[in-house]
């Protein structure tokens, strides 16, 4: 029954005074301690209808932060398209358009002002998936395409990606 009255304005600012005048702590609708607060100011609040800063500020940041992961998700969906693309065109033997696709990547990534932790989260996920794809395209480029005067440097090269 108490948590259907906190529902409503005055159920949840009543059951905020009933708390703050029983322990000295003001609570937001979630139970959370926001503020130490006499009986005397839990009454003001009450009456009043005023919520202290700290509970304007921490509903502002909670807002903030969801609205930024949004905005990094949808950052790293672009990101993870153009990666996509450009492995699409190297395995296509397309290095011209691979590049352009690679760079833009780049672009969502400042755009999206990723630091490094979590550029090389973005970059693990773009590339799985596209093992096999990435696998196909650097066997083509050090073995299967590669000149001969080059070939057990590229080999070498090979093996490196092979272990990483």
């Amino acid at each position: 029954m108490v948590d259907l009255l906190k529902e409503t304005y005055t159920g949840n600012r009543g059951y905020a005074t009933w708390q703050a005048i029983n322990t000295g702590k003001w609570i937001n609708k979630n139970s959370d301690f926001i503020d130490t607060v006499s009986w005397q100011g839990a009454l003001f609040r009450f009456v009043t209808g005023l919520s202290p800063a700290e509970q304007n500020d921490l509903w502002s940041k909670r807002l903030t932060m969801k609205e930024r992961k949004e905005s990094q998700t949808w950052f790293e969906r672009r990101f993870q398209e153009e990666m996509n693309r450009g492995f699409m065109s190297q395995h296509a033997n397309n290095p011209q358009q691979a590049e352009k696709f690679f760079t833009r990547a780049m672009g969502w990534i400042i755009s999206a002002d990723v630091d490094m932790d979590e550029l090389s989260k973005w970059l693990a996920r773009a590339g799985k998936g596209n093992e096999s794809l990435i696998n196909r395209t650097n066997w083509e480029y050090y073995i299967r395409t590669a000149p001969a005067s080059k070939k057990q440097e590229l080999l070498k090269a090979f093996e490196q990606t092979k272990r990483q």
